[in-house]
């Protein structure tokens, strides 16, 4: 499932943001990725489409949503506690955190 947000610049349609989320191998959860251009980042995109992406995900009737998230994106961190994700530590790769949320 991917959701995407378009804007008009000088009469042409972009790209400004997309969410994604791909079943996982249990099949009772879903990993999910975002994306947003630069000019739109701060502006609460984010959190609106992954908010949309969260409610799909439970309709659908996934447990749980999962992300990795760079140690060093502090904004994505905290995005990711705003939306009510626990924070994990990877043991296999410190430069990583595992973020995770019950549906």
């Amino acid at each position: 499932m991917a959701l995407v947000a378009e804007t008009l610049r000088q009469g042409v349609r972009m790209l400004v943001g997309v969410v994604r989320y791909v079943a996982d191998a249990s099949g009772t959860g879903c990993e999910f990725a975002v994306a947003v251009d630069d000019d739109w980042q701060g502006s609460g995109l984010a959190g609106v489409l992954m908010n949309v992406l969260i409610g799909v995900a439970r309709s659908r009737g996934f447990r749980t949503m999962h992300g990795l998230v760079l140690r060093a994106n502090d904004k994505m961190l905290k995005l990711s506690r705003q939306l009510g994700f626990r924070h994990e530590s990877d043991p296999q790769d410190h430069e990583t955190v595992r973020v995770v949320r019950e549906l």
